[in-house]
């Protein structure tokens, strides 16, 4: 998980705070002083949060209201813990795996957590001891849990010797199976974990090792024992001449056999300007069917976070990013093909807020947990927004809840200003404080970018009109 080097990019956006348009009050679901890192449905109208404090990582359970109904310390701030993963099984039953470091520091356990409706944790450890496990958690290792439909789970990690471990183990916690794959040594200890159809097997995407060509991957799948089942030789073959960084995470639907996944794009030419995300659409054999791209990230290798995409029982797919010098996050509603049904933005006078993770209610709607930083006091806060389905899809109903339609950047700008919306059918108009319409454009993607070259320095008003009428509007100013 990248979360603290994702808040100390929080810390330095948070002294570049540009101005946003008209703010509106947003409804906060949760405030709390604990970053929330984790968010899982219950059931039950039920949210399990995974949260971190100095005091430790704590497991949560609010309802629907967000209302605190109980909660554990899980463990006391202990460093030998490497990184974790949280689940809900069919029961409801919440399941932590996590791995530890040992006191000898050559050594590293695997740990499983059950924690019921009592909220008292069961721990048990696993037989198995890794010996090329990274010392610490700043060493930028990559670990991932899949939990199999009969109760075992596979584990993969990053080695220090430039390899994947992958090990199964059964529903009784025994070594079904252990395997080491060969990783390619220009990549920053990063690999990619999604489970196959049958939920017994795991696909592991991972730079190719055998081609010179620039930021490829392969995805190899393997059974259950551990065997290679299926290669794909190049995930992203469809999106070409685009590539996706390293840092891409997957997110596997298991309603409709589909993965997702999320990552920054590269343009070869410039392969140091990872403005844009794209996201990537792959059938249950990880051959890529479609991508969608345009959302837009200011930090390279940060496309998305590791846990900002989820899914509804009507399969829409909900994204959150950040833009504009992350000053203004947003949440994007797509079909299971990618076409964006909606797109709502989050603008704060005083802070400056980075997307976590995003929960999806089954009904529609999700709840988005953002690290948030106050720009004058400089106080950290972990702040849950609730979002409905109705936010995303109707104009009038994000306004009601506090969340605006679309929003220009850079702000203030120089050449260039840059409205963004998931509004269709929709045109920008830019006006100077005179009341003179400067500029008129219809809006036919995700970015609108305007030429301002030529403008005069100052003030202007720009308005998004939709279905004949403003839906949207706010100042710019041109340096």
């Amino acid at each position: 998980m990248r979360i603290y080097a994702m808040l100390a990019l929080l810390l330095m956006a948070g002294s570049g705070m540009l101005m946003a348009q008209d703010v509106y009050e947003m409804e906060e679901f949760i405030v709390s002083d604990d970053l929330v890192v984790l968010m899982n449905y219950s059931g039950d109208n039920e949210i399990t949060a995974m949260t971190s404090s100095m005091q430790g990582i704590a497991i949560k359970k609010y309802n629907d209201d967000g209302l605190l109904l109980d909660s554990i310390l899980l463990w006391p701030r202990n460093e030998a813990i490497l990184d974790f993963e949280m689940f809900t099984n069919e029961e409801g039953q919440t399941l932590v795996y996590y791995l530890e470091k040992q006191l000898d520091g050559d050594t590293a356990t695997f740990h499983k957590v059950t924690i019921g409706d009592d909220m008292i944790p069961v721990f048990e450890q696993y037989d198995w001891y890794g010996f090329d496990c990274p010392e610490t958690v700043e060493d930028s290792k990559e670990v991932h849990v899949l939990v199999n439909k009969d109760g075992g789970c596979f584990f993969s990690y990053s080695t220090v010797q430039d390899s994947i471990r992958i090990v199964r183990f059964d529903a009784a916690g025994e070594v079904a199976a252990e395997r080491t794959v060969k990783r390619h040594p220009q990549q920053v200890n990063y690999h990619g974990c999604i489970p196959t159809s049958d939920s017994m097997g795991i696909h592991i995407v991972k730079w190719r090792t055998d081609t010179t060509a620039f930021c490829v991957f392969g995805c190899y799948t393997f059974d259950s024992s551990l065997n290679l089942v299926n290669r794909v030789d190049d995930v992203d073959a469809v999106s070409r001449p685009i590539y996706c960084s390293s840092y891409t995470d997957y997110h596997y639907n298991p309603n409709i056999g589909k993965t997702y996944s999320i990552s920054s794009y590269i343009d070869p030419i410039h392969p140091d300007d990872g403005q844009n995300i794209i996201m990537s659409m792959f059938d249950q054999d990880m051959n890529q069917m479609d991508y969608t791209w345009g959302m837009i990230s200011p930090y390279a290798d940060m496309g998305g976070g590791e846990h900002t995409v989820d899914f509804d029982s009507e399969n829409r797919v909900y994204v959150a990013g950040v833009m504009d010098v992350m000053t203004n996050p947003y949440i994007a509603c797509l079909d299971e093909n990618l076409n964006k049904l909606g797109e709502i933005h989050f603008v704060h006078p005083k802070l400056t807020q980075l997307p976590i993770t995003v929960m999806a209610f089954p009904d529609g709607g999700c709840l988005v947990s953002c690290n948030t930083f106050n720009n004058e006091t400089g106080e950290f806060k972990a702040i849950v927004y609730k979002v409905t389905i109705s936010d995303l899809l109707d104009v009038e109903e994000a306004h009601s809840h506090g969340f605006v339609v679309a929003t220009a950047y850079p702000n203030p700008g120089k050449d260039v200003l840059n409205i963004r919306t998931g509004l269709k059918d929709a045109r920008v108009e830019v006006y100077d404080l005179n009341g003179r319409m400067v500029h008129r454009q219809e809006i036919t993607g995700n970015v609108t970018a305007i030429n301002t070259t030529n403008w005069s320095e100052g003030a202007y008003v720009w308005k998004v009109m939709a279905d004949g009428k403003e839906v949207e509007c706010g100042k710019w100013i041109k340096e």
